[in-house]
């Protein structure tokens, strides 16, 4: 539980410090998607939330895919980490 509520924390942040940049002119929001090329206001992404300014600007359908990515990424850690759990586990129980 401490992880996630760590996790939104750093999200929020980040979040709030490229608003912040983008305000005070520290970064400047491009007019096209950097994996795309499309034309449009991208979103910044944050491959490393504990770098809140270093971010990928992409569009909504690159943003949401790059997402998607991390996401199925994350479930195969948890699943895996799951195992080892039970494995460790199952290991150590002494009746």
């Amino acid at each position: 539980m401490f992880d996630l509520v760590e996790k939104y924390r750093q999200i929020a942040t980040a979040h709030g410090a490229i608003r912040k940049a983008i305000v005070t002119g520290k970064l400047i929001r491009p007019t096209e998607c950097a994996s795309c090329s499309k034309e449009c206001k991208p979103d910044g992404h944050h491959p490393d939330y504990s770098k809140p300014l270093e971010v990928e600007w992409l569009c909504n359908s690159c943003h949401k895919e790059a997402h998607a990515q991390e996401w199925a990424s994350d479930r195969k850690r948890r699943k895996e980490l799951l195992k080892a759990m039970i494995h460790y586990e199952a290991a150590h129980i002494t009746t």
